[in-house]
């Protein structure tokens, strides 16, 4: 059976991310409980609602295991034409501590028609985000005027002045500097590597234009340092942040390898709605990043150690 978001679903999902008494072994039961939530999908809210919940916003990492094409009509008679998905849902005790750490680093920017795009912080005053499409005008000519506003989807108070400082087109890139500091630390890079677990924050390109949050692993390496992730990604979310379970930056998503776009739910009440994705995303190796924008980041210093 393909995975579909009934309406009854999406309410009592929505209805269970308010209880603020609900544990998340609990929540991953509730899911189980209704057919199993489509390879990495995650949980999306507009701000009112989003914002205040405590509780975890995704259930876990999901394993895929894809079959062969489908061409018989489903259900409701129309021509199965896409993949059917079985999943296993890997439920994490550990999410909500680990997606309340990486808050900090849902950075945006609003460009085009108040269009919010993600910004991935790799040093106090040094982040990242893509290039292609109008970044060349949001990016680099505007810059040279004037700065823009980094904002923080979890801080309405957090604006932080920005000029891009250098664009690079063979990875995909746009290096930021900050007018002052982006974060008040240094948020750590790491390798990416085979079967590392990470999350990713970015935004959807659509009219709500919500955070989106996928959780998967790295599943394979290409060449020029780009790698490919098991999770789901959307149009928009170029430039979203994949951070690994120690909260360091891996890497940032580039590219869709594949997706297979779910039907998305809306609760009228609270406002807050499902919408999931398969598929992989493609990134950028935080290696490359930091190798472009070297001339930036400060070099550790040396310590000294007595004998």
């Amino acid at each position: 059976m393909l995975n579909r978001f009934s309406s009854q679903r999406a309410e009592v999902l929505a209805s269970a991310l308010v209880d603020q008494n609900l544990t998340t072994n609990q929540f991953v039961d509730l899911v189980a409980e209704y057919d199993r939530a489509p390879a990495n999908s995650a949980l999306l809210f507009k701000d009112i609602g989003f914002k205040s919940l405590e509780v975890m916003p995704f259930v876990a990492g999901v394993r895929r295991f894809l079959e062969s094409p489908k061409t018989s009509e489903n259900e409701s008679g129309v021509p199965a034409k896409r993949r059917k998905m079985d999943e296993q849902i890997m439920p994490n005790p550990q999410d909500l501590d680990w997606f309340n750490s990486l808050k900090k680093f849902a950075l945006y920017y609003e460009g085009e028609r108040g269009v919010k795009r993600a910004i991935t912080p790799i040093t106090r005053d040094i982040a990242v985000t893509y290039a292609h499409g109008s970044h060349d005008k949001d990016w680099v000519r505007q810059t040279k005027e004037k700065p823009i506003n980094v904002k923080c989807f979890y801080d309405d108070s957090y604006s932080v002045p920005a000029k891009a400082v250098l664009r690079s087109d063979g990875p995909d890139i746009v290096i930021l500097k900050a007018e002052g500091e982006f974060l008040s630390f240094h948020p750590g890079m790491s390798s990416p590597r085979i079967g590392m677990r990470y999350l990713m924050m970015g935004f959807i390109g659509d009219k709500e234009n919500p955070l989106k949050l996928n959780v998967g692993s790295v599943v394979q390496e290409k060449s020029c340092g780009r790698f490919v992730g098991s999770s789901g990604s959307c149009k928009g979310e170029s430039g979203a942040g994949f951070w690994n379970t120690e909260g360091k930056v891996i890497g940032m998503n580039t590219a869709v390898e594949f997706c297979e776009v779910f039907p998305r739910e809306v609760n009228q009440k609270t406002k807050q709605y499902v919408y999931a994705s398969g598929g992989s995303t493609r990134f950028i190796s935080v290696d490359v990043i930091a190798s472009v924008a070297s001339k930036y980041i400060p070099e550790e210093p040396t310590v000294e150690i007595e004998e």
